[in-house]
């Protein structure tokens, strides 16, 4: 039993330590009292377990067989702290935390030499699941859980919810779609490129090339060997997620030059490297260098980035006598049939805007972690907006920066233009427009949106000189005025945010 001061038994302390939702919570009640120290060491194991399950769920199998595979291509080399939390692994005394590593690790990683001979089926991954978890492998626990979890959100936010920026997929479509990135994770870990050195054919020798090729024969039949112990709905929904990241890693390099065929290194990449620079505030592709060092001259001949994942994955299903994943929209039913082409296209003019759209709830970030705020809205150019001929207006162009400066970034200041043009009802439609009309509730995709801007930027310019009382008098031509673009008399002496009223 618990302690006398603390009317607690001993039964209750662990059902507190198993509902713990992360090891830094379990460490910190475990250092809370003693009595909950004692009850941890009698069961260390069974609640380490409880803990990790509380942070991956039901994908904990596939989870710990991201850390644990032997022919992993490389060791995750972050120092790990005591499980999983930011608290070093010893004190200032140099005293081990309470929690210092129970059991021993399942398996020891292997080279990638190693792992290119060796027999998928060979390697018993119930075993792998069972063995009791270390306090190193919270850590890496920890790390992919969060990489898992962000993916999920922004699936969630592509496809399901785009005013949400937290998952919004059912405990079951959570499920589903976080043991394929499991999957994908460990799939790209085990052929990761840095494998791929030793496979490449030799321009000198003849029995270099023969020796290469069959190397690469062994890696691609190892790959079909790999995928070919899951269930065939978990290959469709690997070929989702698959597409996912493509979908996420073409969008991060748009603007970098490459051809498309460079989509399919996306889950060679893996999950844990597209996150980490989705996130990216530089928008680098530092995070990539090796990676691209290493193809981007022969891309389109790289025997091993053609067809990483589809290669052996229909071979499979055609083995099973099963069609290939779909190519259209469809597929994605293979993660959820709540998923609905809709929910991904502009609501104006029904194109699909990928990662970059506008709405009222997430001008803030100006799309998803503040990615979309490139040069076009640069407080110093946000005058290329102003309709007709008012952007060579230097006047008005002036104005609306000296305006536009007391916001301090893009994102205020759109979303100030936004509410003050909904607020005040000074939004101009486009009547002779065949699309809809604008709504306030509008998902806009890029094109969209600027726009939007262009036919609504000068009202909203117009607003805040007439809250300021410094409107002048309207010239006949209003912004069409081609006269503001050469004289600056004119410009300063009459106001050019109206519509032209004399032809």
């Amino acid at each position: 039993m618990s302690r006398p001061g603390l009317p607690l038994s001993d039964d209750i302390i662990d059902r507190i330590l198993l509902f713990s939702p992360t090891f830094a919570s379990l460490l910190a009640t475990i250092l809370t009292a003693k009595s909950f120290y004692n009850v941890f060491r009698t069961h260390p194991k069974s609640i380490v377990r409880a803990v990790a399950y509380n942070i991956t769920g039901p994908a904990l199998p596939q989870a710990l067989s991201c850390i644990r595979h032997p022919d992993i291509a490389r060791p995750y080399n972050k120092r790990p702290n005591e499980w999983g939390s930011e608290v070093p692994s010893e004190d200032e005394n140099g005293k081990r935390s309470p929690t210092h590593a129970i059991g021993s690790p399942a398996q020891t990683t292997r080279s990638s030499a190693q792992a290119i001979g060796s027999s998928a089926q060979a390697i018993d991954m119930a075993d792998l699941s069972e063995a009791p978890i270390t306090a190193a492998e919270t850590h890496k626990i920890v790390a992919n859980a969060k990489v898992v979890a962000r993916l999920e959100d922004l699936f969630s936010a592509r496809y399901f919810d785009r005013s949400s920026s937290t998952s919004q997929l059912s405990q079951l479509e959570s499920q589903i779609f976080r043991v394929a990135v499991y999957h994908l994770m460990l799939y790209s870990s085990i052929f990761h490129p840095s494998t791929w050195s030793n496979l490449l054919d030799s321009d000198d020798d003849d029995d270099d090339r023969d020796a290469a090729g069959l190397r690469r024969q062994q890696v691609l039949d190892k790959r079909t060997q790999f995928l070919s112990v899951i269930s065939t709905p978990e290959l469709f929904q690997i070929h989702s997620v698959g597409e996912f990241l493509k979908e996420t890693f073409m969008w991060h390099i748009r603007f970098q030059g490459y051809p498309p065929s460079i989509r399919d290194l996306a889950p060679a990449v893996g999950p844990v490297l597209i996150v980490e620079s989705f996130d990216d505030e530089e928008d680098s592709l530092e995070t990539f260098e090796d990676i691209l060092d290493l193809i981007e001259e022969d891309l389109d001949f790289h025997p091993m980035v053609t067809e990483y994942l589809s290669g052996p994955l229909v071979k499979i299903l055609e083995a099973r006598n099963e069609k290939p994943p779909q190519e259209t929209f469809a597929h994605w039913h293979s993660i959820s049939p709540r998923i609905f082409e809709k929910i991904s296209q502009c609501d104006r003019c029904y194109t699909s805007y990928e990662f970059e759209f506008y709405h009222n709830g997430i001008l803030t970030q100006i799309g998803f972690g503040e990615r979309n705020d490139d040069p076009h809205y640069y407080l110093q150019t946000i005058s290329q907006y102003l309709k007709g001929s008012l952007r060579y207006n230097k006047v008005e162009s002036d104005c609306l920066r000296q305006e536009a400066q007391q916001y301090g970034s893009s994102s205020h200041l759109l979303v100030k233009i936004w509410d003050d043009l909904w607020n005040f009802n000074l939004v101009k439609q486009q009547s002779q427009s065949q699309l809809v009309d604008w709504t306030r509730d509008d998902f806009l995709c890029s094109s969209c949106f600027r726009m939007f801007l262009i036919e609504n930027l000068w009202v909203w310019l117009w607003h805040t000189k007439a809250v300021s009382g410094t409107l002048k008098e309207n010239c006949w031509y209003g912004y069409n005025c081609r006269t503001q673009t050469h004289k600056q008399v004119h410009a300063e002496r009459l106001s050019h945010l109206c519509e032209q009223t004399r032809h």
